[in-house]
């Protein structure tokens, strides 16, 4: 490296982005330069007369005593490469420790090699969050056998989201999936008649479990279902329980509270969490046709456990919401049945900011579902001498619009199609299986499922 003829570059753009303008070049006996790196400053020195001096490092103070050099190596009064054990190189605990950075990630370094003639770089590079939690790309450096170039950038780093984001996303996505899909059918406390209805979950390789009771004006429901979606496996329980009161023969009002439970089990980590929702919910028919409504609108609080692989277990509160509305008809073409049916749903969570055990800030995390649904049920009951077995088929046009964590947001429409039983025993309460198929007109998307179920009334 020679300073015959210097040429410092100072890449204005960078300063600015780093709100700092105040860095700067002297080069009446060489250059220097005064980046702040969290508490320390960027350190790069060089001059050629009388001998060569030259060094790139970090610098605990605006006085360029450095701290650490480039390497570990620098070029001092000598044309050969020199090192001093007081002047290590740069360390990922070393810049945390000392310039109070974090998430050090992608350092690079080079000090002094062959000789101050020959030699043609001196630097080194990394990305840091900074004392102002922003994320920040470094680039200090000499540069070039001759006409040496001084590079020196703070940039802020485009950076995607954590893999604490992504598997809070995730775990958002999948409950607010289950909790629409595991929401218990209301339009039976009018109609007398609950037959096999298709959920409207979209995951491939579903399953669930579902018990409920009905007591006069007061009912309960506890589901339980699986799901593996890609790399990802989840499990989910629900409790549904609720009163109503009816206003007449053809309407009712109630409340209902739900407790559910969900663990994600994804190859970034694994992630569960507890919640709540509680709301008003109505049922409604029109006098003398068999048309139903029912609506429901619900609002709780979460609370998550996120432990991403190697890091310790953080936790996280959350609030979340949904909005229900169904509506249904039935008409009889001799002893088949026939239940057409919309519904729309919409789901929203989200978390606040927290720092992780790291004490790395992660920012909150918010995702919405958007569903819609027409489909219809055929069903045909059959008098058997222990009890009426109930046939059944459905075909369903499923549109969903998603959007989960910070960056993803998706939609795609889709046909299902599921076929079903119903045994209602004399005594021994009704069991239930039903299997379908889905993704049906849609590229790059397939699922099957299979669930079982027992209902017990008191």
């Amino acid at each position: 490296m020679r300073m015959n003829r210097l040429a410092a570059i100072v890449l204005t753009a960078a300063a600015a982005s780093a709100g700092n303008a105040a860095w700067g070049l002297s080069t009446s006996s060489g250059i220097w330069a005064n980046i702040p790196i969290g508490t320390c400053y960027g350190y790069l020195n060089m001059q050629s007369a009388p001998r060569t001096y030259a060094l790139v490092g970090i610098s605990p103070n605006t006085l360029m005593s450095a701290l650490m050099a480039a390497g570990g190596t620098f070029f001092y009064w000598g044309s050969a490469p020199f090192s001093d054990p007081r002047l290590p190189g740069l360390s990922v605990s070393g810049l945390q420790s000392s310039c109070g950075l974090r998430n050090v990630t992608n350092l690079v370094q080079n000090g002094a090699d062959g000789t101050d003639v020959t030699d043609d770089y001196m630097g080194f590079s990394f990305r840091a969050m900074d004392l102002d939690g922003q994320t920040y790309d470094y680039n200090i450096a000499l540069t070039g056998v001759s006409n040496t170039q001084a590079t020196i950038t703070k940039t802020i780093a485009a950076v995607g989201p954590s893999a604490q984001e992504q598997l809070i996303a995730g775990l958002q996505s999948e409950r607010m999936n289950q909790s629409i899909a595991n929401q218990p059918d209301l339009s039976h406390f009018l109609d007398g008649d609950r037959v096999p209805q298709v959920s409207m979950s979209a995951l491939d390789g579903t399953g669930n479990l579902d018990a409920s009771y009905v007591k006069g004006p007061f009912w309960g429901q506890i589901t339980a279902s699986w799901a593996d979606a890609g790399a990802a496996d989840s499990r989910y329980v629900m409790g549904s329980f609720g009163a109503h009161r009816k206003l007449s023969d053809n309407a009712a009002i109630g409340v209902m509270a739900q407790l559910d439970h969900i663990s994600l089990d994804d190859p970034l980590g694994r992630a569960k969490g507890d919640g709540w929702m509680v709301g008003p919910y109505i049922v409604a028919k029109v006098p003398e046709h068999e048309l139903y409504f029912d609506a429901r609108a619900l609002w709780g609080r979460t609370d998550n456990d996120i432990t991403v692989t190697g890091a310790p277990t953080d936790n996280v509160d959350g609030i979340r919401s949904l909005v229900m509305l169904r509506a249904s008809t039935r008409f009889d073409y001799g002893d088949v049945k026939i239940r057409p049916r919309a519904e729309l749903a919409r789901a929203r969570e989200s978390t606040g900011t927290f720092v992780d055990g790291l004490g790395t800030p992660i920012p909150a995390v918010k995702g919405a579902i958007n569903q819609a649904a027409l489909g219809v049920t055929l069903s045909r009951e059959i008098e058997l001498s222990g009890g009426t077995l109930n046939l059944s088929g459905a075909l369903d046009g499923i549109w969903t619009n998603t959007t989960s964590g910070p960056v993803a947001s998706y939609e795609d429409g889709r046909a299902r199609v599921a076929f079903g039983l119903n045994y209602l025993t004399r005594s021994a309460g009704t069991f239930s299986a039903n299997a379908f198929v889905d993704g049906l007109a849609q590229d790059g998307y397939e699922g099957r499922g299979l669930s079982v179920g027992y209902n017990l009334s008191f």
